[in-house]
Formats: structure tokens, sequence, C-alpha cells
């Protein structure tokens, strides 16, 4: 498998175009892997992992297209994950391109959201699955499996995935704070090539999201319950202006727990 990522920040992006924090001038200056768009992931060529505003701007910055995508997986309805107008523009009129039909899979309220929005799903291609939780699927060529993530404060449902080729498996578990007990007990037994985690909260604490200290732990367990195969990495990404540092200073506050830093236009072949 070979995964991109497309955008690697929190909810504001990185730097945020509202901030002159000392974070967001260092990385307006520096540039590079301190530029950071809001997350998204894509595998092979034909899934994408999470649909947020920034899709244009990545496939411009890495001078490449999504017309290959067949597959979708939201992990819940914040507009940094869903940006429904990236549907709407499956139009024929607007694309010269023959398009494959694509397949999203999301929480139910994220299926109700596209709906909505998008109006005449046939006139797009689209076909929409609502999946909850700890609910296992093949769709693509790939077999799915989701979990329940901790985010949201129960005005929604927010949730993460595991994907697998056949042959090699990751997670990726955006967005969330402390995994919830039904979720480790679900992952008992399971092991991955890699797996991707939320660092959004940094030095920072607040519910829903991660921090240092919340995403070390959650590091240490992966390992303890032997989650991580032989060469397996764990990856951080969805990282916040307010509490994480430019790229360089958050790399050596991670080093010290074997954690790669993930940036935009990262590729990780597994």
């Amino acid at each position: 498998m070979r995964l991109l990522f497309l955008g690697t920040a929190g909810s504001e992006g990185y730097p945020s175009y509202l901030c002159d924090c000392d974070n967001c001038c260092q990385a307006r200056a520096l540039g590079g892997r301190n530029h950071r768009l809001r997350s998204a992931l894509l595998v092979n060529q034909d899934l994408l992992l999470d649909l947020g505003p920034d899709i244009v701007a990545s496939t411009l910055r890495l001078g490449m297209g999504l017309s290959q995508v067949r597959t979708v997986l939201v992990t819940h309805r914040h507009e940094d994950h869903l940006d429904v107008a990236n549907l709407k523009v499956r139009k024929p009129e607007q694309t010269a391109t023959r398009l494959p039909r694509l397949k999203l899979f999301g929480p139910p309220d994220v299926v109700q959201v596209v709906v909505d929005g998008v109006g005449d799903l046939e006139r797009v291609l689209l076909d929409v699955e609502a999946v909850q939780p700890f609910q296992e699927w093949e769709h693509g060529g790939y077999r799915f499996g989701c979990f329940l993530a901790n985010h949201g404060e129960g005005k929604m449902q927010a949730q993460f995935y595991s994907v697998d080729d056949g042959g090699h498996r990751f997670l990726y578990a955006s967005d969330t704070s402390d995994f919830p007990e039904a979720t480790w007990r679900a992952l008992a037994g399971q092991s991955f090539d890699r797996i991707i985690l939320e660092e959004t909260l940094g030095a920072g604490d607040r519910d829903g999201h991660m921090n240092f200290q919340r995403f070390r732990a959650h590091c240490d367990r992966f390992r303890e319950e032997r989650m991580l195969r032989p060469g397996a990495k764990v990856y951080a990404q969805h990282i916040s202006h307010m509490y994480n540092p430019v790229h360089d200073e958050l790399v050596q506050i991670l080093d010290s727990a074997d954690v790669v830093v993930a940036y935009d236009g990262l590729v990780v072949e597994i």
C-alpha cells in the first residue's frame, strides 16, 4: 500500500490565516513542512480518508488529481473533515473526465449531511452507506474496520478506521481523545503495519483530542498490547498551531516516543 498525507493540520490549518502567534509566524517564514493543510489521507490512488475543504489545494500543491478515487471514508461531520462541495463538483458538466462511481462510508449523520447537501446522488455517481463502530465490511478490494472515537462531546458520532488490503494493514485514528474502553477491547489481538494517530493539542489540554501526554500513553499501550508489527511506526498528524511548535521542534519533542511526525506530501510505502 502507498499512503500519501494530503494534509496534516487541525481545523484552522497551520499556520492559521487568522493568527499571528509565534508558531504561525515561524511557520510562514520557514515554509516547507511547516505549512499544513487540513487532514486527509490518500491510499494508493483509489481510497480517500476524509474529504475536507483543502482537497483542491492539496492536489494543486502536489501536482496530482483524484479522479481514480472510488471509496471515501469520513470520520465525522466537522467541516475540516467533510466539505460536501467536493462531491457536488462531480456533476458531468463540471468535469471532462469520465469518473468512476464513488462509494462514501461514514457515521449516519455524515450520510445525512451528504444526502442533504448533494441532492441527486445519481447525478454525481455517488453511493452512500452509514457504518457503525465495531462494524467490518469489504469494498473496492479493501477490508475495513470501524472504531468508536472520543470526539464531539456527545453531539455527533465520530469514528476511525482500519484498512486492510489483504497483505498489509493500518489504523487511521483522527479525531479522538482517549480511546473508549470499548474500542480498546475491539482492538485487542489486532496488529498493524502503521498507526496514524492525531496529535492536535501538543502542550495544551482540552476534551476531544490528544495532547503530548495522551499521545505518548497511547503509543505505549500500542506497544504493550503488541499492536505494532515488526518495523511498524506510529505517525503523528492533525497538528494544531495553537499547541504545537514548528515541524523540526515537534520532531525533537516526539523523538523519545519513536514517532514519525507526518507532514503534507509525506509518502509511506507499506
